[in-house]
């Protein structure tokens, strides 16, 4: 097994897994054993009012059951609250972060709009002293253009200066912000490649930013086209999306491949988990992935293995 490439899948164990994270699952795992590397699996669990072990074990029992089976012993960021106030407490004493003290009410009032949210004006940015802290930011230069290369898409750019302003990387309630939790978990587990859905596009932006002033290891990216309702909404736990059956993995995988653009001539919903996982792997491509015709409405109805128009 190739040690070049190392993927993983990031679940937030906050309920049941729906078809957009089987899409998620899949496509990273497809990727990784394409490539010959390994596939872990990390638990995004910091959030203890929505998460809990009961989730967690469900997701494992479902993932082995759709054929999915990672390489290490799956790692919970429960676990790692010593590493992340180590990150920091460096980027504190480098000055590449600071103190902040406003509220969500009072950005809003004072932000910009912009799409996907509100620009932070960097208003405790200069302030001497902050006397109640409610989060940690990092200091961005202005410009501060960030590119990644994402494997379907090519380069995608943003100026995080002017979309987002300085971003939370730490709350005072001893707790680490996603982006900043993500990337040293990745660095942590030697991860190469990392293959997520597209609304984590902006994130992953974020989070080649924080590489890069950390002095990390910079992941390669591959995003997958997002899955959607009926109604138009992002398939989600929290937007109360219908979990996946194990019954019937053999014809949600096949949607999944069908979904993301996958040859899945050679595939029928009679074979085993196995059989379909490892035909995936074999025919896994990357470029019909960066098709704009990607993404679109995930139906509920089981898509035809002898119809593959998009």
């Amino acid at each position: 097994m190739s040690s070049k490439y190392v993927g993983r899948f990031a679940p937030t164990p906050s309920g049941p897994l729906h078809f957009g994270s089987i899409v998620a699952a899949l496509g990273s795992y497809c990727d990784a054993k394409h490539h010959g590397g390994q596939w872990l699996l990390r638990f995004d669990d910091l959030d203890k009012q929505r998460t809990n072990a009961g989730h967690a074990s469900h997701i494992l029992r479902t993932l082995e059951k759709y054929g999915l089976h990672w390489d290490m012993e799956p790692v919970y960021q429960t676990r790692r609250t010593q590493l992340y106030r180590e990150w920091i407490e460096k980027l504190q004493e480098s000055g590449a972060s600071y103190p902040c003290g406003c509220t969500r009410k009072e950005i809003k009032e004072r932000a910009k709009e912009i799409v996907n949210g509100h620009r932070y004006d960097n208003f405790c940015r200069d302030k001497s002293q902050i006397k109640q802290p409610r989060s940690y930011r990092v200091r961005l230069p202005a410009p501060c253009v960030t590119t990644i290369n994402d494997s379907a898409k090519g380069k995608i750019s943003e100026d995080l200066a002017k979309t987002s302003g300085d971003f939370i990387i730490y709350y005072s309630k001893d707790l680490p912000a996603y982006h900043l939790a993500s990337v040293v978990d990745d660095q942590e587990m030697n991860i190469t490649h990392v293959v997520r859905g597209d609304d984590l596009l902006r994130s992953s932006i974020r989070q080649a930013h924080l590489q890069e002033i950390l002095s990390l290891n910079t992941t390669k990216y591959l995003h997958l086209p997002l899955a959607m309702s009926e109604s138009g909404r992002k398939l989600s736990k929290q937007n109360h999306a219908e979990p996946v059956k194990t019954i019937n993995a053999g014809e949600t995988l096949i949607r999944a491949l069908h979904f993301m653009g996958q040859d899945v001539t050679n595939i029928k919903d009679v074979m085993k988990v196995e059989e379909i996982v490892a035909s995936a792997i074999k025919n896994w491509s990357r470029k019909p992935i960066g098709s704009s015709t990607l993404g679109a409405i995930c139906r509920t109805t089981t898509h035809s293995t002898q119809n593959q128009d998009q």
